[in-house]
């Protein structure tokens, strides 16, 4: 653990003493599940976010994990000054409405050491009560 706060916590993933990854998480409250955003809203929020760092979607997939949680999974390819950067963003929303956000940002000459880092930390993730 890089940083830790009780709304937001940062990770850093760490190869031979190399930066391969950040991870933030962030806890999102609470929101009524009849009425959240959709998947083409929270990526276009995204690429609005991301503003002319933003190059390419590289996925967006809905879906809803063994817990029963629903998440939005969304990758973005883009360039921060020379450095190309993948964006791993996942919105997780309980059943109960609470949501967390967990984004990933590799560099592109970093993605095989990253593998799929994101979804075996994804697989322990709980939600905070």
């Amino acid at each position: 653990m890089y940083q830790g706060e009780p709304q937001a916590t940062v990770l850093r993933k760490l190869v031979d003493g190399e930066l391969v990854a950040q991870c933030n998480i962030a806890d999102m409250g609470k929101v009524d599940v009849r009425a959240m955003s959709t998947l083409g809203k929270f990526q276009q929020d995204l690429v609005t976010g991301l503003g002319d760092n933003f190059g390419r979607i590289a996925l967006a997939q809905e879906y809803e994990d063994k817990r029963g949680y629903k998440v939005y999974k969304v990758i973005l390819d883009g360039m921060v000054d020379d450095l190309s950067l993948r964006w791993i963003y996942h919105l997780i929303t309980d059943t109960d409405g609470t949501q967390s956000i967990v984004v990933f940002v590799v560099e592109a000459a970093m993605l095989d050491q990253f593998a799929n880092t994101d979804d075996v930390l994804l697989e322990t993730y709980r939600m905070g009560r």
